[in-house]
């Protein structure tokens, strides 16, 4: 009879892994299958204290590191199989994202076309599914091509591994398998033919607990989704087969995490795509049984496992396997302030004495509304002039708002894109005396080194989920040092992230922070590493944030600031943590002129640093004539003057982020041609927003993701 099946959420926050094994009345050795984790698959020493049992490990991952010494003939025959695999995967993606938007763009015109379409929609979902059906198809034909892979744990060098697994096997009351890379661990298992073991194991009795992506492994056909990754359309993918015991089902780990589940029409097609398997969503907490009878039994925390409706609803498991669907919420209209002015108006105009007061109460301002946003003055005292100050370049940066009537209230009505974020105040005049204030009747606030700004959100504007951390998010930690600069002639503060994976012994990629102080204060960087290193989408990596002294001086193109960054933090920080001195894995940051600096330490230190990160970067140059700024900028033109003739001293991989606000858009603009020619790998970003610190948050996961990718497709712990 087959052991007992137990599928589990990830272990953090909620571990259920130790109740399992308790229920299964497992007490003695366990083995565990951690080749996800790649170089830390020998580290069991927390995980043996978290099950409280003896565990043995099945270092699949370090045997095959071995093999490249002993058998490198068979180990290249893999490595060119796999790159085969990896070509054919990229044109499946071309096909798939092809097919799935004749898909999307159909269901769209369903409403109103349901007749004529109904055919076409289910055959364009039917060719969504052949297409997968044909990614297996592809894979088991690439790896027929390859004779000498198709059973290597028959290998000389490999049977006598192989042959140790199964002694090892034979002598554990069950097997654990955890998450971590999926790909790694599937690729792991089957070169030493370690998942055929485990499938005649179970069926004699074994029982397995799987977690993740160790859980994924186990089903018929491995799916991978992410619907908002940081590049590409976020279409779900076939992986590979898995080991088949599973073969009812699509697991989704890290579901509310990786899917918009609100979304229902995305939900219902990715129900479609799963044809007869349904979809389990496995959030932290959750711990599924799979009996023998196929019955889905729910031990694990309320609501963290639900399974995919046809309608693309959820149905959270209750005990005894009984599901109970889930609310989706309304979704909100747009607010047409015209119509609200314009009632306003009306009650001000019949002589209603309470109406602006009234209409203060009840609305929140500005008052936005597709296209335009009115800004509204009212605290019930005399003012005789009110004016709206903004930081949005090409338009009139103060623009009176007028009076309601013979009221103390005053409104405009600006016209702003629907994504637009701006940061403003008011300046309020009584009598001769005039004064910048914050908004009073918006809570909204913007801050940075100068003080703080009221902000104007349109509604098409979301503050990314990604910039705060959850209870469930695991934190890095900052370290300090002092280091003496010879170049400045001073002490200069050094401040280190370090993510909540870091160990000394290990080498990790640096980024080296400009303005250190602001980012962490102001754009939330710290918050930011965390969740997107914790969620795989960003490598884990150290930072280094330093500070200027005279910033604006330092920062503007002065020959000290890269021989300071190159000749004293790096060194610095190299000896003092666990980095990488490999220069594709260093880079250096900053916004406005601390984009500058990077941008010049590149230049004046070539090789050094292949990864940029540059913001709101002021690159002003000139074609003929003076600049028109001050003489601070003198350096700064001199500079980029000169790059523009010849950018292809830097050979790296950038990312260059502005807002369509400022005035500097037009000279980010032009550099990013001019860097592409010279074969520069860059990507540039543009928002509907000003030269602030929220615009450089909002970037940082577009330009993080971009330098030091994650591997957050086939990433579930």
């Amino acid at each position: 009879m087959p052991g007992s099946l137990h599928i589990l959420g990830a272990q953090h926050p909620h571990a259920t892994a130790a109740a399992a094994l308790d229920a299964l009345g497992i007490d003695g050795p366990v083995a565990v299958v951690s080749a996800g984790w790649r170089h830390d698959e020998g580290e069991l020493g927390a995980l043996a204290r978290a099950l409280g049992r003896d565990l043995v490990g099945l270092p699949v991952y370090r045997w095959f590191d071995e093999l490249e010494a002993t058998a490198p003939e068979l180990i290249e025959a893999w490595h060119g199989r796999q790159a085969r695999i990896r070509a054919y995967k990229q044109a499946y993606a071309i096909e798939l994202r092809a097919a799935m938007e004749v898909q999307e763009r159909l269901e769209q015109r369903a409403g109103r076309d349901a007749d004529i379409l109904r055919e076409e929609i289910a055959f364009a979902r039917e060719a969504v599914r052949t297409l997968d059906a044909r990614c297996i198809a592809r894979l088991d034909q690439i790896r027929a091509g390859f004779p000498d892979t198709l059973a290597p744990w028959e290998h000389p060098a490999v049977a006598p591994r192989h042959a140790r697994l199964a002694t090892l096997l034979d002598g554990v009351q069950a097997v654990v398998m955890v998450g971590g890379h999926v790909a790694v661990l599937l690729n792991r298992m089957g070169f030493f033919g370690l998942d055929r073991l485990l499938t005649a194991r179970h069926a004699d009795g074994l029982p397995i607990v799987a977690w993740s992506a160790g859980a994924m492994v186990l089903t018929e056909r491995i799916l991978l989704f992410y619907d908002d990754p940081p590049d590409g359309a976020g279409d779900p993918h076939v992986l590979d087969r898995g080991l088949g015991l599973l073969p009812d089902l699509t697991l989704l780990p890290h579901g509310r995490q990786r899917l918009r589940t609100e979304d229902l029409d995305r939900m219902h097609r990715l129900c479609t795509r799963l044809g007869r398997r349904r979809g389990l969503l496995l959030d932290s907490g959750a711990w599924i049984e799979r009996r023998p009878d196929g019955t889905l039994v729910d031990h694990g925390r309320t609501g963290t496992a639900c399974i995919v409706e046809p309608d693309g609803g959820l149905c959270a498991l209750r005990p005894g396997d009984e599901a109970e669907a889930e609310e989706a919420p309304a979704p909100s209209e747009p607010i047409d302030d015209g119509a609200l002015l314009a009632a306003l108006g009306r009650a001000v105009d019949a002589g209603e004495a309470d109406a602006v007061p009234r209409f203060v109460a009840s609305h929140r301002f500005p008052v936005c509304g597709e296209r335009t946003a009115t800004f509204f003055w009212w605290t019930g005292e005399p003012v005789d002039e009110v004016t709206l100050v903004h930081w949005v370049f090409g338009l009139e940066s103060r623009i009176p708002l007028y009076r309601l009537g013979h009221t103390q209230a005053f409104y405009r009505r600006v016209e702003l894109p629907p994504t637009a974020r701006v940061e403003y105040k008011l300046e309020v005049r009584r009598g001769e005396q005039r004064r910048w204030l914050r908004d009073p009747l918006n809570d909204q606030q913007a801050f940075d080194p100068f003080g703080s700004n009221s902000v104007c959100a349109m509604p098409g504007y979301r503050e990314p989920e990604w910039t705060r951390p959850d209870g469930d998010t695991r934190r890095g930690h900052l370290q300090r040092f002092v280091l003496h600069s010879d170049v400045y002639g001073q002490d200069r503060t050094v401040v280190v992230y370090l993510p909540h994976e870091y160990k000394p012994q290990k080498r990790y990629p640096l980024l080296i922070c400009h303005d250190g102080s602001d980012y962490r204060r102001f754009a939330g960087m710290v918050d930011v590493l965390d969740v997107l290193i914790d969620r795989h989408e960003v490598m884990p990596l150290v930072v280094a944030f330093i500070d200027g002294g005279e910033r604006n001086l330092e920062y503007g193109a002065d020959p000290r600031q890269p021989d300071h960054v190159v000749n004293e933090v790096l060194p610095a920080v190299t000896e003092r943590f666990g980095v990488s001195t490999d220069p594709s894995e260093r880079g250096v940051m900053g916004a406005s002129f601390g984009g500058v600096a990077s941008l010049f330490t590149a230049w004046r230190h070539p090789g050094v640093f292949e990864r940029l990160l540059l913001q709101s970067g002021s690159f002003v140059f000139t074609d003929i004539g003076h600049h028109g700024r001050s003489e601070l900028w003198d350096p700064v033109v001199g500079f980029i003057n000169q790059y523009r003739t010849d950018p292809g001293r830097i050979d790296a991989r950038v990312f260059m982020s502005c807002g369509r606000f400022e005035s500097l858009i037009a000279y980010n603009r032009a550099l990013v041609p001019r860097m592409r020619k010279a074969g520069l790998d860059i990507r540039f970003r543009e928002s509907d927003d000003g030269h602030n610190w929220i615009c450089w948050r909002d970037h940082l996961r577009d330009g993080l993701t971009w330098l030091f990718p994650g591997r957050l497709w086939m990433h579930y712990d």
